[in-house]
């Protein structure tokens, strides 16, 4: 870990990398940035884990609270792709004071209806003022980026909804559900981890062969004439500052072209120009 954080100096300073750029390898180069990306990708799941286990947990007390209010009285019966209800039609779910933060109140009423005396019908879908609306043959409901969505049952398989059947699953899988949180933040982050690392790897690989362009270009400018494998070897010391920048973008996100013009700029400034000692005058005059 020392000599990452000695390596991580000399990429972001005026160091040997930059003074010396003719003996920098693609090879030890790769190396490096494959272990600084494992170590900024395990902050950088650790900072996310920050934001969404709590929200795991509320969404886990949201499930076990709209478990326990379903209604006693209310049996749901869907058979050969049509629904239907043991309650006079319609049924209606209004939304309560205090959640109406969670809904927009100027637009909905209820968080559900069900009328099963009707078909998908999008005009009774704005006139029940509902979040979803159920018919006897599917369910409308708002999508995120504000469009409406119809589903029917069709493809559904034959089901008894009722609060006898909804304490039966909870009963049965109790053990599971408890735990659920626990394993699903175990495995959310792993599979963060293991995506970030992924990603920012190739997408180091892919820029560093973009920033050796602009890499081969400075290094013109100040006197070097270098083969592939030490302009790509710089090219990848370089991008040590997007990688970082990575951590902060979860706090303050930004567009990628900021890291790779901060990226082109701090380069700019590293790369030492050669120093050429002009070559001695031969005096090839004759003593007479």
């Amino acid at each position: 870990m020392k000599n990452l954080f000695l390596q991580i100096k000399n990429s972001l300073s005026k160091s040997h990398i930059y003074k010396d750029p003719e003996n920098q390898k693609a090879g030890p180069a790769l190396k490096y940035i494959a272990v600084l990306v494992i170590v900024v990708a395990v902050i950088q799941t650790v900072l996310l884990s920050i934001f969404f286990i709590p929200a795991l947990y509320k969404f886990k007390e949201f499930a076990l609270e709209a478990v326990a209010k379903y209604p006693a009285d209310l049996v749901l019966t869907l058979k050969g792709g049509e629904l239907s209800m043991n309650r006079p039609n319609p049924y209606l779910v209004p939304i309560k004071e205090d959640e109406k933060k969670i809904f927009d109140k100027n637009r909905y009423e209820n968080i559900v209806v069900i009328d099963t005396d009707k078909s998908l019908d999008f005009m009774a879908y704005e006139s029940y003022k509902t979040a979803i609306l159920i018919t006897k043959n599917g369910f409308i409901v708002e999508k995120e980026n504000g469009g409406i969505e119809a589903q029917t049952f069709k493809k559904f398989p034959d089901y008894v909804l009722s609060k006898t059947s909804i304490d039966e699953i909870v009963n049965k899988f109790d053990n599971f559900i408890s735990t659920l949180p626990t394993i699903l933040i175990v495995l959310m982050v792993i599979l963060t981890w293991i995506l970030i690392s992924i990603g920012s790897y190739i997408s180091a690989l892919f820029l560093s062969l973009l920033g050796t362009l602009v890499v081969l270009v400075t290094t013109k400018i100040k006197g070097y004439s270098l083969s592939f494998s030490n302009l790509f070897a710089l090219s990848l010391y370089g991008y040590t500052s997007v990688i970082l920048l990575g951590i902060i973008k979860i706090f303050f996100p930004f567009s990628g072209w900021i890291s790779f013009v901060v990226f082109v700029i701090l380069f700019s400034l590293l790369i030492d120009k050669k120093n050429s000692q002009p070559k001695p005058v031969e005096n090839n005059s004759t003593l007479v």
